[in-house]
């Protein structure tokens, strides 16, 4: 009845990256960044920043958490505002044996990374905390899974030879 689209205070928390950036560190439980942020168009032209192309897996991520770091302010309300749907059996939640695109982990390293280049001397202080913590996890992701695709492949030198090098990875 106030002619906004949510009341102040209804359901509504404040969005933050390093609650963003600890929660998807997690190999196990809810990521915040299969979100979908309904964004101002001034706020993104503002903050110049649109979804990197060269990205598959986490590209929303990478994109959320850009805004945020870039001061761009987001709630986060527990209504949900929209519905997504697939065509039957669009996922299958099996992997292609035929795709040639990099690993989901590799894309995540790669977030990971460019968070930290474009963000990790500006950030708060929780911010930096946050990117240092998700760069270390997504290194040790990405190593293990370097591992058990080398092991996959039969190369069991490879393998020993990452695990020796990146004691993570094999854990």
């Amino acid at each position: 009845a106030s002619g906004t689209l949510l009341p102040v205070g209804f359901g509504r928390k404040p969005l933050k990256a390093a609650d963003i950036l600890t929660a998807d560190a997690r190999v196990a439980g809810p990521r915040w960044g299969f979100l979908k942020p309904l964004v101002r168009r001034a706020a993104l032209e503002r903050a110049g920043i649109g979804y990197a192309e060269d990205i598959r897996l986490s590209e929303d991520l990478l994109f959320l958490c850009d805004l945020l770091l870039s001061g761009v302010e987001g709630v986060l309300v527990d209504t949900p505002l929209y519905v997504y749907t697939t065509q039957r059996g669009a996922i299958s939640g099996e992997r292609s044996l035929h795709s040639r695109s990099p690993t989901g982990s590799a894309d995540r390293l790669r977030c990971a990374a460019k968070l930290m280049e474009r963000h990790g001397k500006t950030a708060s202080q929780a911010d930096q905390a946050a990117l240092s913590r998700f760069l270390r996890a997504m290194r040790a992701v990405d190593g293990a899974g370097r591992l058990a695709r080398l092991r996959r492949e039969g190369r069991p030198l490879a393998a020993l030879a990452l695990a020796a090098a990146r004691p993570l990875a094999a854990t």
